[in-house]
């Protein structure tokens, strides 16, 4: 009885958070077409006024709009996931800010989508990096990189190629590592990337790469 009182119980629960989710996804697609609405009436505004250059820079789609919808930034196969994966050797848990990708050698790497390059050097650790800067506090990071095609301060947009796909790595050999960030907080790219990205890049068994030695 007791049981059957405790699922009754996790069912209303579970019932009442499907409520506010699918209320929070309505939301979300009104907000959007909200914005959607405003930009088409800022822009017909802008043709109409002096000062359009200003209010079309306002008016410029957010990379937030695009979560979900944005390509993979290489085509390659997903060996490191996001989040925590256990290392089977040393039996602790590793706490993975973005994807590292298995890529052919000399794929190019492109950006997921308009922005500034906010940054474009070598980071120790991380190899040759480069930051693009996508607004509203978005950015996302592409290391172990080589041959860079942008600099600092350049303006870049969505799908144009940043460098190649880098120099190999001793466990995964030549790839990409990436990451979306919010401020300095590291989010989850399989929220960002379409379906279609995925596919394109699948998700391997990333604690058995992990321990995986390639190399004496």
């Amino acid at each position: 009885k007791n049981i059957k009182r405790q699922e009754g119980l996790l069912a209303s629960e579970h019932q009442a958070k499907s409520k506010i989710a699918s209320e929070l996804d309505q939301a979300k697609v009104a907000n959007l077409n909200r914005i959607k609405t405003l930009r088409n009436k800022g822009e017909k505004l802008a043709n109409d006024s002096s000062g359009s250059m200003n209010l079309s820079d306002l008016l410029k789609p957010s990379i937030y709009e695009q979560r979900g919808q944005l390509t993979s930034p290489v085509q390659g196969t997903i060996v490191q996931d996001f989040g925590l994966v256990t290392d089977e050797r040393y039996k602790i848990r590793l706490s993975h800010k973005g994807w590292r990708y298995a890529t052919a050698k000399g794929s190019t790497v492109s950006a997921i989508f308009e922005g500034t390059v906010l940054f474009a050097d070598h980071v120790e650790g991380y190899g040759e990096t480069i930051i693009v800067d996508h607004g509203d506090h978005y950015y996302s990071l592409y290391a172990q990189i080589a041959r860079p095609k942008v600099k600092t301060g350049d303006s870049i947009k969505r799908g144009q190629v940043l460098a190649e796909a880098g120099p190999p790595d001793r466990k995964f050999g030549d790839g990409l590592y990436f990451e979306i960030r919010h401020f300095s907080e590291p989010e989850n790219p399989g929220s960002w990337i379409t379906k279609k990205g995925m596919h394109q890049a699948s998700v391997a068994n990333a604690s058995d790469l992990i321990t995986q030695e390639i190399g004496p």
